[in-house]
């Protein structure tokens, strides 16, 4: 990776990706979330309420989402 201090790395845990993502727009960082779309549903209460409802940037990257 070009900048690998940039980066981190969750694992399996939708739902702490997106929760770790407001956080980081919270505090003025630009935060992408990439996430496989078939578990993205088990954030979902993450995205509405963390992100969404706090109007906060975060660009969310789908994979495997049928797009080509």
């Amino acid at each position: 990776a070009r900048f690998p201090e940039r980066m981190f790395d969750v694992g399996i845990a939708e739902q702490h990706a997106v929760t770790m993502s407001a956080g980081m727009a919270a505090n003025g960082l630009k935060p992408f979330c990439p996430l496989y779309s078939t578990f993205a549903q088990r954030g979902y209460d993450q995205i509405i309420h963390d992100v969404a409802l706090q109007k906060l940037p975060v660009v969310f990257c789908l994979d495997r989402a049928g797009l080509a």
